[in-house]
C-alpha cells in the first residue's frame, strides 16, 4: 500500500514537472544556438529577485497552458539580475527595468 502511494505521488510530480516552461540560464549563446538549431525565436525574460516577479513566473511560465505553448514555440531564456551571465545579458540588449520580455533570433 504504502508503495503504491509513494509510486502515485512520484507520478504527480513528473506530471507537474512536465508542466512548467523549460528555462535556460546558462550562458545566452547557448540559449541563441539552441533556437537556431530548432528553428525557433528567443524568449528572454529580464527577472530580479529583489523585485517580486515570482508572482509573473507562477502565473505564466509556471502555468500548464503557456508552458506548452512556450515550450513548443520559443527557447525560454532567464537573464538574472546579479548572475553573471544574466548581468552580461542586460548589459547586451540595454536592460534598465524589469519585468522585461524580449523575443530575438
Amino acid at each position: 500500500k504504502k508503495l503504491s502511494a509513494v509510486a502515485g505521488l512520484l507520478l504527480v510530480a513528473t506530471f507537474a514537472a512536465a508542466q512548467t516552461a523549460t528555462v535556460l540560464t546558462g550562458p545566452f549563446d547557448e540559449a541563441l544556438a539552441k533556437a537556431k538549431k530548432e528553428n525557433k525565436l528567443v524568449l528572454i525574460d529580464f527577472y530580479s529577485v529583489a523585485e517580486g516577479l515570482q508572482l509573473l513566473v507562477q502565473q505564466f511560465y509556471d502555468n500548464p497552458k503557456y508552458a506548452e505553448f512556450l515550450n513548443a514555440n520559443v527557447v525560454l531564456y532567464r537573464a538574472v539580475r546579479g548572475d553573471k551571465n544574466g548581468d552580461a545579458v542586460y548589459e547586451r540588449f540595454k536592460i534598465n527595468a524589469t519585468p522585461t520580455d524580449l523575443f530575438v533570433d
